[in-house]
């Protein structure tokens, strides 16, 4: 999934009858078999990586749709023990998970 197929999606789902997405706060990730928002982004060009980072505060739907916005070519991945392609989310209680 690229960062403009996800930010197309979230738009979707903002505007639809899940209109309540702009009260997600959010973004989870499952790593290592641990659902967890203690997330980093590291965006180049052509890929934006989200790993786990102990120490780092919660990662927001807001902070992600801005490095969407800004790497919209991008390809999405998961950094676990190894990469693995986002190929989309699902809307939970308090946020997103992505996977």
């Amino acid at each position: 999934m690229r960062g403009k197929d996800l930010l197309t999606a979230l738009q979707v789902d903002a505007t639809g009858s899940l209109n309540m997405l702009s009260s997600f706060t959010y973004v989870y990730a499952v790593i290592d078999e641990k659902q967890t928002n203690h997330l980093v982004v590291v965006a180049t060009d052509n890929k934006i990586e989200i790993k786990y980072e102990a120490k780092q505060p919660p990662l927001t739907v807001i902070q992600l749709v801005e490095i969407l916005n800004d790497h919209k070519e991008a390809s999405l991945y998961l950094k676990n023990s190894e990469d693995q392609l986002i190929y989309g989310y699902r809307l939970v209680e308090e946020g997103i998970i992505i996977g």
